[in-house]
């Protein structure tokens, strides 16, 4: 509980700074069509996280310095993205990231072989590089999906709040305490960021902040599932949402590109979330739209982590889940075009 109080202090301290100086602001909805603020507002969020879990990792549990280390890349790419607004491309990003995956996967031997009804031996070396091949997808995806969703306050943040929360207390009754240290002081980080992020949006994430959140959450999953008797089901069915956002926006940009040949990187207005809020703006009478499309996302998210908490030791069971939810995303994302706005929102 110290380092997570700790961490969350550091967080909210940064926070609190880079607001009062108005350091990195983003543009609003005047420069981006995707925005759905309008007042410039700082996206160097993901540094006060950062530098929290950073200077706490290396005063009190230093085994995990490799760990950051190897988030550097990601670092560097959204840090110049978010402070001087450089326009990197999405395939020079992944580069990026997966520079940091090969690193963390070779400083961590985690490999992602738990997949319930398959179970990948890093014994034997044609199974220990499909292993290795399917974390380095992890990574990269996942680090991204957190950057897809980050479009809303509060929306990515509470994503990892919950998730982190249920995944620290496995840690905590499985008696993997330096693991459970590392999380908590991960949720404090965020934790300190997010109640300046939700509901009104005072300070924004970054894709540095997006991209190296999701890239811890990976690297806990995958260690979450080597040291306990759950499988990797239980990871992908709980994250499963922004999951699906990052396979239907590779889908939706792919197509845009090959139609009109607007650059994959380019952002627009099709993710669900802009779908939801859509139909709440021409339906209901809210004083925060923004925060409220946020809350009612969080909610189905905390109700499929909830499920899938319960029957986090049995495969079946999680990908019936996951079933379930494709099901109930596709649906929503089917149905909800008609309110999707083009040019702003």
């Amino acid at each position: 509980m110290s380092l997570f109080l700790l961490s969350f202090l550091i967080s909210f301290t940064l926070s609190i700074s880079i607001i009062k100086f108005r350091y990195g602001l983003d543009r609003g909805r005047d420069s981006k069509s995707h925005a759905v603020h309008s007042d410039e507002v700082s996206r160097m969020g993901g540094i006060a996280i950062f530098v929290a879990i950073f200077l706490i990792v290396f005063l009190c549990l230093d085994q995990y310095t490799p760990i950051l280390i190897a988030t550097f890349p990601i670092f560097t790419f959204g840090f110049l993205e978010d402070r001087y607004h450089m326009d990197i491309t999405y395939v020079k990003k992944v580069i990026f990231i997966f520079l940091s995956s090969v690193a963390i996967v070779h400083l961590s031997k985690e490999y992602a072989i738990d997949g319930g009804f398959i179970q990948l031996s890093t014994d034997i070396n044609i199974e220990k590089y499909i292993a290795i091949g399917i974390t380095l997808i992890s990574f990269v995806g996942f680090s991204s999906a957190v950057n897809f969703i980050d479009g809303l306050n509060g929306y990515s943040m509470g994503v990892v709040l919950i998730t982190l929360s249920i995944f620290s207390y496995i840690f905590h009754h499985n008696g993997l305490l330096e693991i459970f240290y590392f999380s908590t002081l991960i949720l404090g980080a965020v934790f300190g960021f997010f109640i300046l992020n939700f509901p009104q949006g005072k300070i924004f994430l970054g894709d540095m902040g997006a991209h190296f959140i999701g890239f811890i959450v990976v690297y806990l999953s995958i260690y979450l599932t080597n040291h306990t008797d759950i499988s990797l089901w239980f990871p992908l069915t709980a994250l499963s949402i922004p999951v699906l956002e990052t396979l239907v926006t590779i889908y939706r940009r792919d197509k845009r590109k090959k139609r009109s040949g607007i650059q994959f990187s380019i952002s627009e207005n099709g993710h669900l979330h802009h779908l939801i809020l859509g139909l709440l703006k021409q339906y209901i009478s809210v004083k925060n739209y923004n925060a409220t499309t946020s809350s009612l996302i969080l909610l189905w998210h905390l109700i499929l982590n909830m499920v899938s908490f319960y029957y986090r030791h049995s495969y079946e069971a999680l990908i019936l889940i996951l079933i379930v939810n494709i099901g109930i995303y596709l649906y929503l994302y089917t149905k909800l075009q008609k309110y999707r706005i083009e040019d702003e929102i």
